[in-house]
């Protein structure tokens, strides 16, 4: 057997090491690219969702009002509440719902108050928006919302009737000038969502006040009356057995809750009286937004 020369041997050996070597750094690259393009596919994409999150919901807002309806309440408070949940609006429209269009968009979604809202496009874009489509009405079609909670007044599509329509009537008594300030109530009331069709203020030791005082045995003052369609304020209903009564001819009359608002006069004992902590009542965590 013959003999390969040492330094044949030795040109073999580092060939094949510089095979393997350049082998290895091949693999290895190989490797760095995979990984790497790996690593900005996935980083890309997760760049790409952080901008698709941040983009405002595409919406169309269709707003359908009576013209006639001069005492209905607006939309606005809603609307403001849609546009901070980072949205961008496609259109925006307020249509008659005497119009062809209108009449159609009403049939179709089944709306029986007026105003109406309708609200198109990429509705589940962010939670705020999902929760908030919850809230207030009801989504059709998973891409068409339709406001369900009409603050009053309203008119009703079947009928044609205002509903909601409510006359304040506030009680001052002269006799007690320490008194707390009747008309605080007009602010008040706002909070349950009611603006009030008309008010006045009368005096209890006057003709108008006095009958008001004789016919429902108003024993606190100052107080207020409401009535009209108080039924259509739900926020207000849900608390008012703790401040007042509904009288048999549907006349709302705030008694304890005057207890609550500061000096007060006592026509039983002719006196005045200063309670140990007067505290407005709190707006209802869920009332509607005041129109």
């Amino acid at each position: 057997m013959l003999k390969r020369p040492i330094k044949e041997l030795n040109m073999e050996i580092k060939t094949w090491l510089i095979f393997g070597l350049g082998l290895i750094i091949f693999i290895s690259l190989s490797v760095a690219v995979v990984v790497g393009g790996r690593t900005d596919w996935l980083l890309s994409k997760k760049l790409a969702a952080t901008r698709e999150a941040a983009r405002p919901a595409d919406l169309e807002l269709i707003t359908i009002i009576d013209a006639n309806c001069q005492q209905c309440a607006g939309l606005t408070p809603i609307i403001d509440l849609i546009k901070k949940e980072n949205i961008k609006t496609k259109s925006e429209r307020n249509i008659d719902s005497a119009s062809p269009e209108a009449k159609a968009l009403i049939s179709q979604y089944q709306i029986d108050k007026i105003p109406a809202l309708i609200v198109k496009g990429e509705l589940n874009k962010s939670e705020g928006l999902k929760n908030l489509w919850t809230k207030i009405g009801e989504i059709k079609n998973s891409d068409t919302f339709i406001l369900r909670n009409v603050s009053a007044p309203y008119l009703l599509v079947s009928s044609g009737e205002i509903k909601g329509l409510v006359e304040l009537i506030l009680i001052a008594d002269k006799r007690c000038p320490t008194c707390y300030d009747v008309t605080e109530h007009e602010q008040i009331l706002p909070r349950f969502g009611i603006l009030t069709d008309n008010s006045q203020v009368v005096d209890a030791t006057l003709p108008d006040g006095l009958k008001l005082v004789d016919k429902y045995k108003i024993k606190l003052l100052p107080t207020f009356i409401l009535k009209g369609d108080v039924e259509a304020y739900p926020a207000l209903k849900s608390i008012w057995s703790q401040v007042g009564t509904v009288e048999s001819d549907g006349t709302y009359v705030f008694r304890e809750g005057v207890k609550q608002m500061g000096v007060y006069y006592n026509l039983i004992t002719n006196t005045a009286v200063q309670p140990a902590t007067a505290v407005q009542p709190p707006p209802p965590a869920n009332a509607a937004p005041a129109q």
